[in-house]
């Protein structure tokens, strides 16, 4: 024999060792496999059943989910409609809003322009407290001068009592006497004419005697206020008095409380008012009567 053949056989003998040891190997390892394949399958049933379980839980769960996701949709549908109303709500509301800021930029405007218009006036309002301090002073030297036109109409009355009482008792006496007599008596009749009564005359104010023109520009009956035409330009003071007429007829007298430039209001005096007569725009007045 060669020692190829040889070789072979040592081979084949080595392999017929392998495959007796793996035998006897796999021998002594071996299962009864028919009692594991009933533990598997009766542990794959109670799997089984644990599965059906958990798929009917699922199941149920799953149809309560379907119910929720339907209700959930109904109620998205409901927010839906009530979203689209609320976007024109809100269309409504920023196009009054809108409106509402144009009204509130004209109101600026507007509270602007009379805070303009209240500050002129707080302007002109502490002008007339220096005007209405003015007037106070004139008023007190106006007391002064009423006290002393007062004493003047007594002791007037006082001197024509004594001419009167004089003309009776002598006719003869002279004849400049009988003429400064004649001439009071006139000016009293004529003051008497125009409305005044003399005994109660109630004020005269300095300056009374400077002869001033005017023209009755309105008349506010319901305060008995007039507005003449002369002011400070003119020289006019608070205090003065102003015969009113109408061509030649004796209407009334007013007396001046507020003084402008080129105006000045003064209020009627009722108790020399003429009988039947009222004072109208157009009316002349005059510090002097003639």
């Amino acid at each position: 024999m060669n020692i190829l053949v040889k070789t072979f056989i040592v081979i084949n003998l080595l392999l017929s060792s392998l495959y007796c040891a793996f035998q006897v190997t796999l021998f002594t390892n071996r299962e009864n496999w028919k009692d594991k394949y009933s533990a598997e399958v009766d542990k794959h049933k109670d799997l089984k059943v644990k599965l059906e379980g958990d798929i009917a839980d699922l199941n149920t769960k799953l149809n309560a989910s379907d119910l929720k996701v339907s209700t959930l949709s109904e109620t998205k549908v409901n927010l839906d409609t009530k979203n689209e109303a609320l976007e024109a709500t809100k269309k409504e509301l920023t196009s009054k809003l809108t409106g509402t800021e144009n009204e509130l930029n004209k109101t600026k405007a507007l509270k602007e322009k009379l805070d303009e218009k209240l500050t002129i006036k707080l302007d002109e309002l502490g002008t007339a407290r220096v005007n209405l301090e003015k007037a106070r002073e004139v008023a007190h030297d106006a007391s002064v001068d009423l006290v002393e036109l007062r004493a003047q109409v007594v002791r007037f009355e006082k001197e024509r009592s004594k001419l009167k009482a004089d003309l009776v008792i002598s006719l003869s006496r002279s004849d400049y006497a009988e003429k400064q007599l004649s001439e009071k008596e006139k000016v009293l009749e004529r003051l008497e004419e125009f409305g005044v009564d003399v005994a109660a005359v109630s004020s005269q104010v300095k300056g009374s005697n400077i002869a001033l023109h005017a023209r009755v520009l309105s008349v506010k009956n319901d305060s008995d206020i007039v507005l003449l035409s002369v002011g400070t330009n003119d020289k006019v003071k608070k205090g003065y008095r102003f015969t009113v007429f109408e061509g030649k007829t004796y209407k009334g007298k007013i007396q001046v409380e507020s003084v402008y430039p080129s105006m000045c209001a003064a209020r009627i005096i009722k108790g020399l008012m003429a009988e039947n007569q009222i004072i109208r725009e157009g009316d002349s007045a005059s510090t002097k009567v003639y």
